[in-house]
């Protein structure tokens, strides 16, 4: 089980990459959230009860991490989002962050 990255348009793969156990995921969500100014444990469906209202990102954090699509349009918004972000998250996750930046950057 883990998280998988695909881009595609129509029938044609443009990434593919194995990115993370759920573990790893989940543990990258919750640095991201809290460097963006929320707790994502204090969210709706992560074991809180506050709703999600304006909190950056909700695409990309209230989607579930097993089932699934994100649109082109999110993913523009999480891309640019972890472009200005890569640096300031913990050494692993960043350099993950990073890396997929770049990647999908040349592509």
């Amino acid at each position: 089980m883990g998280l998988d990255l695909y881009v595609v348009k129509g029938d044609e793969r443009f990434f593919a990459e194995r990115m993370a156990s759920y573990l790893g995921f989940h543990e990258f969500r919750k640095a991201w959230a809290q460097l963006l100014g929320f707790n994502l444990e204090d969210m709706q469906g992560f074991g809180g009860t506050q709703p999600w209202t304006t909190e950056p990102l909700q695409c990309f954090f209230d989607h579930s991490d097993c089932d699934g699509e994100i649109s082109w349009q999110d993913a523009e918004q999480i891309l640019a989002e972890a472009r200005k972000d890569a640096t300031k998250l913990p050494n692993t996750i960043g350099r993950l962050v990073y890396l997929w930046c770049l990647r999908s950057s040349s592509r």
